[in-house]
């Protein structure tokens, strides 16, 4: 499960069990008001988006949930509580960690900085079309942030195989000529160019990605 799933999942539940004032269970309408009262203007669909883990709050955000949380059930939430305590989170696409190891970053253990990596894939096994892409994912990101980044980006293939299949559940090739397909009669009618038009479209969203998980200034293909 990703973090981002698990955390809304956690907000769900917390909102919805049992409490010890007159509020037990808060409906998103109840939440959306409290959280007013910390200055923060947010409404019923863009809560119900942060449980379903589709939207990705900010720090500041889920501490205000916790404080409005807290207020309606007459009782303290503690950050630690948004993360759950068992099972495997996906921190990252490449960085999973457990629950209990969660709560124990949020109670102030240290992080570890060993990224557990999974293991180096050989290069004979990466695609042409992988390749190309590694190095237009690459370029995209280090020419366009114009030394915005306190360190030059070096994507491998093998990070970017496995966010591919992470995000789209197949190749980079497959999930293209998948694309491609959509606009032609058959899969044997679909041209090169098409396929290389809707490839370039992935690399843009994989690049959006990398760039919200990594960096802080927004991605632009105007800046290509």
């Amino acid at each position: 499960m990703e973090l981002y799933e698990a955390v809304g999942r956690r907000i769900h539940e917390l909102r919805v069990s049992e409490g010890s004032g007159e509020i037990s269970q808060i409906t998103l309408e109840q939440l959306s008001s409290a959280l007013s009262d910390f200055g923060v203007d947010i409404k019923r669909a863009a809560l119900s988006n942060i449980e379903r883990g589709i939207a990705r709050p900010s720090l500041s955000m889920l501490l205000a949930i916790a404080a409005a949380l807290g207020k309606l059930k007459e009782k303290p939430i503690q950050l630690r509580d948004f993360f759950p305590g068992k099972g495997t989170v996906e921190i990252t696409p490449l960085w999973s960690s457990t629950g209990s190891q969660l709560q124990d970053f949020m109670n102030g253990h240290p992080v570890t900085s060993d990224l557990p990596i999974s293991p180096k894939t050989s290069a004979t096994s990466f695609s042409p079309s992988l390749r190309r892409a590694t190095k237009r994912v690459n370029h995209l990101l280090n020419d366009w942030r114009d030394n915005a980044a306190p360190q030059q980006f070096d994507i491998s293939a093998d990070y970017l195989k496995q966010l591919i299949t992470r995000r789209y559940g197949r190749t980079l090739d497959e999930e293209a000529i998948a694309r491609a397909t959509k606009s032609s009669k058959s899969r044997d009618d679909v041209t090169w160019q098409a396929k290389g038009r809707q490839t370039a479209k992935i690399i843009e969203e994989l690049v959006r990605e990398i760039d919200s998980t990594w960096c802080k200034k927004p991605y632009s293909h105007k800046n290509k």
